[in-house]
């Protein structure tokens, strides 16, 4: 067999998950470099000048975001990673910044049955998700707004569903191009502080 055609071996590495994690005398190493590779290989991380815990779209809908970390606790997010290698880092986030992610991650999370989510929010004491809570908010607001209208108008109000943008904000939008005053913005952000306050999150009070 000429040099040509002598087969080459794979161009794989394989790495034993099981074994990235190991003790000596009762106190636990890491393979520091065998862990972030995986983890950057299944984009739980990334590197931007530095390597980063990816979080986006964990805590709010089309925005990146990312946590950092130190070698420190590479130990507990990499455990975290190996108990589940969808939502592991998020759960690490949600640690650190003590904070639920928005519902439509929640809701895959628990639908994966891998966390009694119920127990981890207890135990991390986890806060409200400010996107979902402050979107609600506005939301809200908005429908009380333009059910108000709907009302002076001579129609019925619109209750909060699926529907009720059509229904009822569109119409009224399109009616009063210029409803985002500064009565509005302060009544928004009066509704928001006492949100803030009422669930940990008061330095967001202003």
């Amino acid at each position: 067999m000429s040099e040509e055609q002598e087969p080459k071996a794979p161009n794989v590495v394989t790495i034993d998950l099981d074994d990235i994690i190991y003790t000596i005398d009762g106190k636990e190493y890491i393979e520091e470099g065998q862990a972030l590779g995986v983890m950057l290989a299944e984009g739980q991380l990334f590197y931007n000048q530095k390597i980063y815990v990816n979080c986006s779209d964990v805590f709010v809908w089309g925005c990146s975001d990312a946590e950092d970390f130190d070698s420190s606790q590479l130990i507990p997010l990499f455990k975290l990673f190996l108990k589940d290698r969808s939502w592991g880092t998020a759960m690490w986030c949600m640690i650190q910044r003590k904070e639920r992610p928005q519902k439509p991650v929640e809701d895959s999370i628990r639908k994966s049955g891998i966390w009694d989510f119920d127990a981890f929010i207890a135990e991390h004491r986890l806060r409200a998700n400010v996107y979902d809570g402050t979107s609600r908010i506005m939301a809200e607001y908005k429908l009380e707004v333009a059910n108000t209208w709907l009302i002076a108008q001579g129609q019925e109000a619109v209750e909060f569903e699926v529907g009720w943008w059509d229904s009822a904000w569109k119409p009224f939008e399109q009616a009063n191009p210029n409803w985002y005053t500064d009565d509005f913005k302060q009544e928004v952000k009066r509704r928001c502080d006492e949100w803030y306050l009422a669930n940990g999150w008061e330095f967001l009070a202003k």
